[in-house]
C-alpha cells in the first residue's frame, strides 16, 4: 500500500546509497583490492513501529490472504478529545496524576519553543542533530542517521515538521523532533547536553499534546515501549504489521510463535488499560 511505502521510504532515506555486503565485495575484488577484513557490520531493518501503523483492516486481510503472517504489538497513542487546551486535558485525570504533571512541567530559567514550517532554519537542523548524537553517545546506540539526514528533512519537509528546542540562557539545551499531517503527530527523536530532571518528558510528550491540541490533530503517536506514558494521558493500542516467511523451516515455528504473542499482547493491553490516569473510562 502506498502509505506503508511512503513511510518506509522515510526511514530509508538515511541509507539510500547503501549496497548489499556480497556486492561490495564483488565490486572492490573485480578493482583489484586484496585481503581485505570486514570491520563492522550492520543490518538495515525497517521497524515494526513504522509498518504497523500504517495497516487497515483491509490491507490485514490483504496480507492474510498472500500468505503473510500478521503480526501484533503494542504502542502508546494520545487520542484528543477536541480539548480546548493542556489544562482541560488535565482536567479530565485523576487528581494527584494531574498534579504530578504540573509539577513536572515547572522548570526554572527553562525557555522552550516549537519550530514549524518556514520557521525552521539550516542552524535548527545542525542542531538537532548535536542533540541526536548526544542520544546515541548516552545509550551507547548507533548513529544511523547523519547530519545530512537532518538538513535535508528540514528543508524538504517543513510543512510536516515539528521541532520543539529548550534553551537555558539563551542557549539550546534539548530538543525534540516531530513528523505530523493533518491528523496525527509522530515521535519522536529527541537529545539533551543539559541533564535536567523532566525534559525529557516536557519535549518528549507534553509539548507534542499541546501541539495536537492547538491545532486540532486527533492523535500524538508516541511509538512503543515505555509503559511510564500510561500516567501521562497515552493509551496502549493494538498495532499491526505483516511479514513474509520464505524459508519454509522457519515459518511453522515463527507463526506457532506470533500465535502465542497474541495472546500476551491481549492480556497485556487489557492489563495496562487499569492504569489509566483517566477520571472516567468513557475518555
Amino acid at each position: 500500500p502506498a502509505k506503508i511505502r511512503e513511510a518506509a521510504e522515510m526511514y530509508a532515506g538515511c541509507v539510500a546509497g547503501a549496497i548489499q555486503k556480497e556486492a561490495y565485495l564483488e565490486l572492490v575484488t573485480i578493482n583489484k583490492f586484496q585481503n581485505l577484513t570486514i570491520q563492522k557490520e550492520k543490518a538495515i531493518v525497517i521497524p515494526d513501529d513504522i509498518l504497523s501503523a500504517f495497516l487497515s483492516p483491509e490491507e490485514i486481510a490483504v496480507f492474510s490472504e498472500q500468505d503473510y503472517f500478521i503480526r501484533e504489538s503494542i504502542q502508546y497513542h494520545f487520542f484528543n478529545q477536541n480539548y480546548k487546551n493542556f489544562e482541560e486535558f488535565l482536567s479530565t485525570l485523576k487528581t494527584k496524576k494531574a498534579k504530578n504533571i504540573r509539577n513536572e512541567r515547572k522548570f526554572q530559567n527553562l525557555n522552550i519553543k516549537k519550530y514549524t514550517g518556514n520557521e525552521l532554519t539550516l542552524s535548527h537542523a545542525e542542531q538537532m542533530y548535536t542533540f541526536y548524537i548526544s542520544t546515541i553517545i548516552n545509550k551507547h546506540s548507533y548513529d544511523y542517521l547523519n547530519k545530512d539526514f537532518f538538513i535535508q528533512i528540514f528543508n524538504n519537509m517543513k510543512e510536516n515538521i515539528l521541532y520543539v528546542e529548550a534553551s537555558l540562557d539563551d542557549a539550546p539545551v534539548a530538543g525534540s523532533l516531530f513528523f505530523y499531517d493533518q491528523e496525527k503527530l509522530y515521535g519522536r527523536y529527541w537529545g539533551a547536553t543539559a541533564d535536567l530532571q523532566n525534559l525529557h518528558f516536557e519535549l518528549c510528550y507534553y509539548q507534542g499534546i499541546e501541539f495536537c491540541i492547538d491545532h486540532g490533530l486527533k492523535v500524538f503517536e508516541a511509538g512503543a515501549q515505555g509503559e511510564h506514558k500510561i500516567a501521562r494521558g497515552f493509551r496502549p493500542v493494538r498495532t499491526h504489521s505483516a511479514h513474509k516467511i520464505k524459508h519454509p523451516s522457519f515459518k511453522n515455528a515463527i507463526n506457532d510463535f506470533i500465535e502465542k504473542e497474541k495472546v500476551y499482547i491481549d492480556e497485556s493491553i487489557k492489563r495496562l488499560s487499569d492504569y489509566l490516569p483517566f477520571k472516567s473510562k468513557e475518555i
